[in-house]
């Protein structure tokens, strides 16, 4: 079987996503679970053949959504698999502890509500991921992070809108009040939003013309919301810069030296910059 339609079954493939959530403690958002034996096909290659088999029950990360297939990573191998074969595990609880009162005393942390035991923990680890300049440059302009238990499109003023989860929006960064707002299921999320930001402080990076060429040809490779808008595809590609980046070397080498561009110009990343 190949795999020429990567861009069809959009509407199969996010219904699936809608019927069944789940986060897991990784930097991968989301965690799966195959639902019957399906092929796995090589991570860089669109035209492949199948490299094998992956059986039912199989627990996999999944790293980013496209059309008719999905990203994921399984024993420590990147691959795609059809987006039919696979569902979404709901178990808040199994992957971030029961709901309780958090508190942060980190500086650029706020929370509000009953939130999942080892979501602030997993935020912030998730934080401390992101380049050291960027963050520094993040906290002395002034912003903040709030991880709250509510829906934060109601919480925010969003010019932008927001990084649309499964169902509701996971992040938003309300540029007025200058906060991040994260929902606990989803703290990773604060990697994307970061990406905004840096987006932002470079004045629009993403925006340059040079790079609206490569959004028009490497968007879909990165994922289903990268396509969207430029802007949304470089906080798509800075997400997996920082959390996969032998991955997205291997799908899009276009959009890995595009972001190391924007971030090596404000911050050393050690052996990239």
């Amino acid at each position: 079987m190949k795999r020429k339609r990567l861009f069809s079954l959009v509407t199969v493939c996010m219904l699936l996503l809608l019927s069944d959530r789940t986060v897991c403690a990784s930097c991968a958002e989301e965690k799966g679970v195959i639902r019957s034996e399906t092929g796995l096909y090589a991570a860089a290659d669109y035209e492949a053949d199948e490299l094998g088999k992956i059986g039912p029950g199989t627990k996999v990360d999944v790293l980013s959504v496209l059309s008719e297939f999905v990203l994921i990573k399984e024993n420590g191998r990147y691959a795609y698999v059809p987006c039919e074969s696979l569902y979404i595990d709901a178990d808040y609880e199994k992957h971030y502890g029961k709901k309780k009162a958090c508190g942060s005393t980190h500086p650029v942390l706020v929370t509000e509500g009953r939130l999942f035991e080892n979501a602030v923990e997993t935020l912030l680890l998730a934080y401390h991921r992101i380049p050291e300049r960027i963050r520094e440059a993040f906290e002395a302009g002034g912003f903040r992070i709030k991880m709250t238990e509510w829906d934060v499109a109601e919480e925010a003023y969003a010019p932008y809108g927001g990084y649309r989860g499964i169902g509701r929006i996971k992040a938003v960064t309300d540029y007025e009040r200058k906060m991040i707002y994260v929902n606990d299921e989803w703290p990773n999320a604060i990697i994307h939003e970061m990406g905004h930001f840096l987006n932002d402080f470079l004045g629009m990076y993403s925006s340059r013309p040079e790079n609206r060429e490569i959004f028009r040809r490497e968007a879909g490779k990165i994922s289903l919301y990268a396509a969207s808008s430029d802007r949304e595809y470089f906080a798509e590609a800075f997400r997996l810069y920082v959390t996969e980046p032998v991955l997205l070397g291997l799908i899009s080498p276009e959009s890995f030296a595009m972001v190391e561009k924007a971030v090596c110009s404000i911050a050393s990343a050690p052996g990239r910059c």
